[in-house]
C-alpha cells in the first residue's frame, strides 16, 4: 500500500535524486564529528566519523526502491493477481523474484551482485578504516582498496 503511494505521489525521483546527492557527500549537520571508540585488544582508542555511519543508514531506502521495483513490473499487476487466483495463490515479492530469476537470472543476479560489491566495500571502508592508524598492511582508504578486497572475498570464498 505505501509503495503505491510512493508511485502515485512522484517521490520516487526525488528519493532517487537524494540517494545519489546524500551518499557520496557528507551531512553538514555532522561534519566533522568524530567518535572515539576503544579497542581493548590493540590497546588503543580510534576515531570514526559520524558521517559514515549515517550515510550507510541511508541504505535503507534502497528497500523503498527494490519494492517500487517489484511492484511496478508485470509480474505485480492487476493481471498477475487474477492468474495467480485462477491457481489459487496471491502474487507477493517472492514470486516476483521468482519470474525475475525466470525470465532473467542473469541480470537479476549481476545487479544484486553489484549491489553487494558496493555496499559491502563502503561498509569496509568505513568499518576497517580505523585499522590503518595501526597496522600499515590494512589501507582501506580508499575505494579501490575495499572494493578490491570484497570483490576477491565475494568471488573466491573468503580468499581476500
Amino acid at each position: 500500500q505505501s509503495t503505491w503511494a510512493l508511485t502515485s505521489s512522484g517521490l520516487l525521483r526525488p528519493l532517487l535524486i537524494e540517494q545519489a546527492i546524500i551518499l557520496p557527500h557528507p551531512n553538514m549537520f555532522f561534519y566533522g564529528e568524530k567518535e572515539e571508540i576503544f579497542n581493548e585488544i590493540v590497546n588503543r582508542s580510534f576515531h570514526q566519523k559520524a558521517n559514515e555511519w549515517l550515510n550507510l543508514l541511508h541504505l535503507g531506502k534502497v528497500i523503498l526502491i527494490v519494492r517500487y521495483i517489484f511492484v511496478t513490473s508485470n509480474y505485480y499487476d492487476a493481471s498477475a493477481h487474477r492468474i495467480c487466483a485462477m491457481y489459487g495463490f496471491r502474487p507477493t515479492y517472492t514470486f516476483v523474484i521468482q519470474a525475475f530469476m525466470k525470465n532473467n537470472a542473469f541480470g537479476l543476479f549481476l545487479s544484486v551482485f553489484l549491489f553487494g560489491l558496493f555496499a559491502f566495500s563502503y561498509f569496509i571502508r568505513i568499518s576497517e578504516r580505523p585499522l590503518s592508524e595501526v597496522a600499515t598492511d590494512f589501507t582501506y582508504d580508499s575505494w579501490n582498496d575495499s572494493l578490491w578486497f570484497v570483490m576477491v572475498t565475494m568471488t573466491l570464498v573468503g580468499y581476500g
